[in-house]
């Protein structure tokens, strides 16, 4: 699982260089509510990133890749 996030990574972003945010922020990136980014943290799609106890973080890099994905299906 790992080596195909990093492989979505590397394709997305050519340095592979994550561009961390709070799930608020991710859900307001894309214009969902934050329940459909832990939705898709537990379904898969997204890989949650712990930075600590209380510290949960996504790749916004992901999120372009997942949501062109959908976007590339439904054309």
């Amino acid at each position: 699982m790992k080596n195909q996030t990093r492989a979505r990574l590397d394709t997305v972003n050519g340095n592979g260089r994550r561009r961390y945010a709070t799930v608020a922020q991710a859900a307001d990136y894309v214009g969902v509510h934050p329940i459909t980014i832990r939705a898709m943290f537990a379904d898969g799609r997204l890989t949650r990133y712990q930075m600590g106890p209380r510290v949960l973080r996504v790749d916004l890099n992901e999120i372009d890749a997942v949501m062109a994905g959908q976007t590339g299906q439904s054309a």
